[in-house]
């Protein structure tokens, strides 16, 4: 092996070592930890990436192959609402029923068809003309192709979730909101189909990325609105993601098995009035319904469902993202069974997947230590430091912020202009105490667990513990910031569960973020790691 070659390999386990342990080190850092490490709160969330799209195409009709009970035969139907990429035919989607209708679209169900692209039929047009002295002769000659590559489809036993967007219905770049605040579609101030692309693509990578295949995107600027001409943006030229750049955005993640309880984006397209969103379906559907079906769940369900939301959590926080919306009906079940490798995926129970990343921000991060040591007081030591050392820059009197895969700890967050979320799930600093109280600055990550403290709650209770984490409007709110979660149980009858998942949730539910458990904590608490048979 050539000795640049030896050096680049060196250089990415290195980077690897490093990346893990700066995720290591979040994992545990608690609201003291990062608000002791940041000179000022960050101005604001990290914008994403520029939203990539393939070009829609919806041939007026088309040709699937369905197998038959012999093997090698088909039936060979047509349809005319087949959905497909102009630039990658591999793959296509046959939208067969509404699923349901939400903000911003219309959800299908689809059958995911494998394409198959036949050869540009070519035919010759010759001229011949007479020489008196050598006879016929060929004057001109045109070779033609076929208007389109032909595709033949065949359905396979797979389903897609498939969202159907009006581009006259989405709010442009920066739309007023009912209190006046202005909202910002890259920040993820509201949920919005462009920010989910982004988002979802980041954190859990569409197929062709976290699969290693490099696919077709034609760029379209992540600002459209009805009006932003979408149909002309979406000519400009294609290009293909850079193979580098995919291998360091998915580092940190191929050692995260919670990969697999994050859903994926499998293909966006756009066309001049609509934009598709393909998702995985997940038929086992939401943990939710689930719930309402049972009524409650055992120690032991609960603890197999919250264990796999917290190794997606863990996934997020690794590719520094907070998903801010996070609730039992925000996470799906998946019965396509994936070994994660951890050995907690049960077939029959299937796997939690969450889903709703559209309002998922994006988590600053202060810059590297040039070492692996970590310092809660980085302004301190500059010289320990890539840069200033921490997020503001006394040159310029600004916050930088950084990107998780610069390493570092995570900043503090400046508070939000509007309320993200379900109230129930979010934490009392998320929230204003009362009308015209400014909120308070934030960890994001805390934002997260905090939820999933609430979603075990309410697999063990059947109901949310409360109306909203507020002192002076909810009574139960107020008896669980007295260690009263036992007591809230027992108000409902539950008086038969352990001490230990008391005591995690009395750690977790603190009204004080400065008193609760890391992720990193909870990961490690009795209950999370008492094994079931």
């Amino acid at each position: 092996m050539a000795p640049k070659q030896q050096e680049s390999q060196q250089d990415d386990v290195d980077e690897s070592a490093t990346r893990r342990h700066w995720h290591e080190v979040n994992l545990r850092a608690s609201y003291n930890d990062i608000s002791s490490a940041s000179c000022k709160p960050a101005g604001r969330p990290l914008d994403y990436p520029t939203t990539h799209f393939d070009i829609a195409v919806q041939p007026k009709l088309s040709t699937v192959m369905w197998p038959t009970q012999t093997p090698g035969e088909y039936v060979e139907k047509q349809y005319p609402n087949v959905l497909h990429g102009l630039h990658r035919l591999e793959r296509g989607y046959l939208l067969e029923k509404e699923q349901g209708r939400g903000r911003f679209g219309i959800v299908f169900i689809a059958t995911v068809l494998r394409g198959e692209k036949r050869p540009r039929q070519e035919s010759a047009t010759v001229e011949v003309a007479w020489d008196d002295n050598t006879g016929p002769r060929e004057t001109t000659s045109a070779v033609s192709l076929e208007e389109e590559d032909e595709v033949t489809w065949y359905a396979t036993s797979q389903k897609a979730a498939v969202k159907v967007v009006l581009c006259h219905d989405l709010p442009t770049a920066h739309d007023a909101t009912e209190d006046g605040h202005t909202e910002d579609v890259n920040t993820g101030s509201y949920n919005h189909p462009l920010l989910e692309i982004a988002a979802t693509r980041l954190v859990g990578g569409g197929y062709d990325y976290y699969e290693g295949a490099l696919g077709y995107h034609d760029c379209v600027d992540d600002k459209i609105g009805a009006e932003n001409g979408l149909a002309e943006e979406a000519e400009q030229e294609c290009h293909i993601e850079s193979a580098i750049e995919i291998k360091k955005s998915f580092s940190i993640c191929k050692y995260e098995a919670g990969i697999h309880n994050v859903t994926r984006l499998l293909d966006a397209y756009v066309d001049a009035t609509h934009i598709f969103i393909v998702m995985p379906y997940y038929q086992g559907g939401e943990l939710f319904h689930k719930l309402q079906k049972k009524g409650t769940f055992d120690e032991a369900e609960s603890r197999y469902w919250f264990k796999q939301i917290l190794q997606g959590l863990s996934t997020f926080h690794a590719r520094g993202m907070c998903h801010l919306d996070l609730s039992l009906e925000n996470v799906m079940i998946d019965h396509s069974y994936i070994d994660d490798g951890t050995g907690n995926v049960n077939e029959r129970l299937g796997r939690a997947v969450i889903i709703d990343l559209g309002s998922s921000l994006r988590v600053p991060f202060h810059a590297r230590l040039r070492s692996n040591s970590f310092s809660l007081h980085p302004e301190k030591d500059d010289s320990a430091y890539v840069g200033n050392g921490c997020c503001y820059n006394n040159n310029t009197n600004k916050v930088d912020s950084f990107d998780v895969v610069n390493g570092g700890l995570r900043c503090i967050m400046s508070p939000l202009p509007t309320t993200i979320g379900k109230i129930a799930y979010l934490p009392p600093e998320f929230l204003p105490s009362s009308e015209g109280e400014q909120r308070e600055p934030f960890d994001p990550f805390a934002v997260d667990l905090w939820a999933s403290a609430v979603m075990l709650f309410t697999m063990l209770a059947g109901v949310e513990p409360w109306k909203e984490p507020n002192n002076k409007k909810d009574h139960k709110f107020r008896m669980v910031q007295n260690n009263g979660v036992e007591t809230l149980f027992k108000g409902r009858d539950i008086t038969w569960l352990s001490e230990e998942v008391i005591n995690l949730l009395n750690q977790m539910l603190k009204a004080d973020p400065r008193e609760r458990l890391s992720l990193g904590e909870v990961l490690e608490h009795p209950w999370v790691t008492k094994k079931d048979d």
